[in-house]
Protein backbone atom coordinates (compact mmCIF):
# COMPACT_ATOMS: atom_id res chain seq x y z
CA UNK A 1 0.00 0.00 0.00
CA UNK A 2 1.53 3.10 -1.23
CA UNK A 3 1.92 5.99 1.64
CA UNK A 4 -0.84 8.27 1.57
CA UNK A 5 1.58 11.23 2.13
CA UNK A 6 3.35 10.37 -1.33
CA UNK A 7 -0.13 10.01 -2.97
CA UNK A 8 -1.19 13.58 -1.60
CA UNK A 9 2.56 15.32 -2.83
CA UNK A 10 2.61 13.82 -6.42
CA UNK A 11 -1.27 14.39 -6.94
CA UNK A 12 -0.07 17.98 -5.67
CA UNK A 13 3.35 18.09 -8.11
CA UNK A 14 1.65 16.71 -10.92
CA UNK A 15 -2.13 18.70 -10.99
CA UNK A 16 -1.04 22.04 -9.48
CA UNK A 17 2.36 22.85 -9.45
CA UNK A 18 2.92 21.76 -12.74
CA UNK A 19 -0.61 21.35 -14.30
CA UNK A 20 -0.08 18.71 -16.37
CA UNK A 21 -2.07 18.10 -19.78
CA UNK A 22 -2.77 15.89 -21.70
CA UNK A 23 0.11 15.23 -24.46
CA UNK A 24 2.77 17.05 -22.09
CA UNK A 25 6.51 15.56 -21.65
CA UNK A 26 7.72 14.86 -17.64
CA UNK A 27 11.02 14.24 -17.71
CA UNK A 28 11.77 13.07 -14.03
CA UNK A 29 15.45 12.68 -12.78
CA UNK A 30 15.63 11.65 -9.34
CA UNK A 31 17.59 9.36 -6.87
CA UNK A 32 16.46 5.31 -6.47
CA UNK A 33 15.89 6.46 -2.61
CA UNK A 34 12.96 8.21 -3.67
CA UNK A 35 11.62 5.39 -6.39
CA UNK A 36 8.34 5.45 -4.30
CA UNK A 37 7.47 9.42 -4.89
CA UNK A 38 8.38 8.69 -8.37
CA UNK A 39 6.21 5.82 -8.98
CA UNK A 40 3.37 8.07 -7.96
CA UNK A 41 4.38 10.95 -10.12
CA UNK A 42 4.41 8.35 -13.24
CA UNK A 43 0.81 7.35 -12.20
CA UNK A 44 -1.08 10.78 -11.97
CA UNK A 45 0.92 12.08 -15.01
CA UNK A 46 -0.43 9.11 -16.53
CA UNK A 47 -3.50 9.59 -15.20
CA UNK A 48 -3.49 13.58 -16.33
CA UNK A 49 -2.55 12.13 -20.23
CA UNK A 50 0.70 13.13 -19.75
CA UNK A 51 4.27 11.14 -20.69
CA UNK A 52 7.15 10.36 -18.93
CA UNK A 53 11.23 10.18 -19.06
CA UNK A 54 12.36 8.95 -16.18
CA UNK A 55 16.32 8.78 -14.97
CA UNK A 56 17.61 7.15 -11.95
CA UNK A 57 20.51 7.79 -10.43
CA UNK A 58 22.37 6.07 -7.26
CA UNK A 59 24.84 7.29 -4.68
CA UNK A 60 27.03 4.20 -5.82
CA UNK A 61 26.86 4.56 -9.53
CA UNK A 62 27.53 8.63 -9.15
CA UNK A 63 30.92 7.36 -6.97
CA UNK A 64 31.69 4.84 -9.40
CA UNK A 65 31.42 7.48 -12.74
CA UNK A 66 33.73 10.08 -10.41
CA UNK A 67 36.10 7.60 -9.41
CA UNK A 68 36.69 5.96 -12.84
CA UNK A 69 36.32 8.63 -15.21
CA UNK A 70 39.17 10.26 -17.18
CA UNK A 71 39.18 14.13 -17.43
CA UNK A 72 37.48 13.89 -20.93
CA UNK A 73 34.90 11.71 -20.19
CA UNK A 74 34.44 13.69 -16.92
CA UNK A 75 33.85 17.05 -19.61
CA UNK A 76 31.45 14.85 -21.77
CA UNK A 77 27.85 16.34 -22.10
CA UNK A 78 25.23 13.98 -22.57
CA UNK A 79 23.13 14.39 -25.94
CA UNK A 80 20.19 13.32 -24.03
CA UNK A 81 21.03 16.05 -21.27
CA UNK A 82 21.61 18.71 -23.94
CA UNK A 83 18.42 17.83 -25.23
CA UNK A 84 16.46 18.03 -21.72
CA UNK A 85 18.40 20.99 -20.57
Amino acid sequence: MPDSRLIKLAKTLVNYSISVKPGDWVYISASVNSLPLVNELIRFILHAGGHTSVVLDSDDLSETYLKESSKEQLEWISPINKLVY
